[in-house]
This record gives C-alpha cells, sequence and structure tokens, in this order.
C-alpha cells in the first residue's frame, strides 16, 4: 500500500509545546520556513482520524513546493563553509527520488 505525502504544522498540545500532530506516521521533511510547514507521509487509508484541512501533496505539487523554498533557502551541497547551492534541476531530481521512495 502506497504512502500519501501531506504538508502540516506543529500542533500546540495542553502544556503550550509545539509538538508533531500524533496522526503523522513519517514526519519532519522540507520544512518551509515561510508559513511553518513540514512534509510528513501517512499510510494511504489509516484507521484514525485525519482533520479534512490537511493537504495532500502530489508529486507536482510536492517538487513544485520543494523547488519555490530553494530558491528562497538554497539546500547546499556539503555542510562545508565554502559550498555552494545544489542547482536547481539536481535538488528537483532530488526531491522526485525522494517522494517515490517515501510513497512506494
Amino acid at each position: 500500500m502506497a504512502n500519501q505525502c501531506v504538508e502540516y504544522k506543529l500542533h500546540r498540545n495542553d502544556k503550550g509545546q509545539l509538538q508533531i500532530p500524533t496522526w503523522i506516521e513519517d514526519p519532519g521533511y522540507y520544512y518551509n520556513p515561510n508559513n511553518k510547514t513540514f512534509i510528513g507521509f501517512l499510510p494511504e487509508n489509516p484507521d484514525w482520524y485525519i482533520p479534512n484541512t490537511v493537504v495532500s501533496m502530489p508529486l507536482t505539487d510536492f517538487l513544485n513546493r520543494g523547488l519555490a523554498i530553494h530558491k528562497e533557502y538554497p539546500e547546499l551541497v556539503s555542510n562545508e563553509p565554502d559550498a555552494k547551492p545544489i542547482s536547481a534541476k539536481d535538488f528537483k531530481k532530488q526531491l522526485k527520488n525522494f517522494y517515490i521512495e517515501k510513497t512506494k
């Protein structure tokens, strides 16, 4: 069964702390600082409640989101101080491979 890619925000718990929503099975990818969202993955038809406001991300939307973030906050080739940004073409390929691996 394929996994579903979703965009989500952290939830505030009863102590006022931010936490990963309990309904996300595989959380924490590709943070967007502009709207404070993450990418996470769920089973295709989970047996638990998922809020109807959760945004499902087909591949095209996932790639567009990732490339928009990369344009403003470029991923680097390495962690070295003089590292250069990954090209948009290579980053798109990396995103696509990640999505395919996570949603199979």
